[in-house]
């Protein structure tokens, strides 16, 4: 696997964001913290956070979070990046991206809970993902 890892980090700067997290994801199911291969990750992902898509922050986030990884410039970044988009609604990889940041970071979770949360007690998204994440 370190030959993979390796080779990975030479081509990271060609990578197309499903890239990113099919490696961190690939990576993190078999178990294997690769601190080089993870660091390069994390900063070609903060580098192209705008770019990414939700499902692509959701599986790079769990891939950190799976491996216990507390790459908090990362998870800030990912966290902040997903509050600009609630606007857009809550699915199932927003659910996956808060667990990632919770188990990860809770300070940053704390933040996404209060941005989807009424005002007013109104039922809205941020209710079903309040409830997933609270029972």
């Amino acid at each position: 696997l370190a030959s993979i890892a390796a080779a990975a980090i030479r081509r990271m700067p060609q990578f197309a964001a499903q890239n990113l997290a099919n490696t961190s994801w690939a990576f993190a199911k078999l178990g294997v913290e690769h601190g080089t291969l993870f660091a390069a990750i994390s900063a070609r992902a903060i580098a192209t956070i705008g770019h990414l898509d939700q499902r692509v922050l959701a599986n790079t986030a769990w891939s950190f979070a799976w491996l216990g990884l507390r790459h908090d410039p990362l998870l800030h970044a990912i966290a902040s990046e997903s509050l600009t988009r609630f606007n857009e609604g809550v699915d199932d990889y927003t659910h996956g991206t808060l667990w990632s940041i919770w188990r990860s970071s809770s300070a940053d979770l704390g933040d996404l809970l209060r941005a989807v949360q009424p005002p007013d007690g109104a039922t809205q998204g941020g209710d079903r993902l309040a409830l997933t994440l609270t029972g």
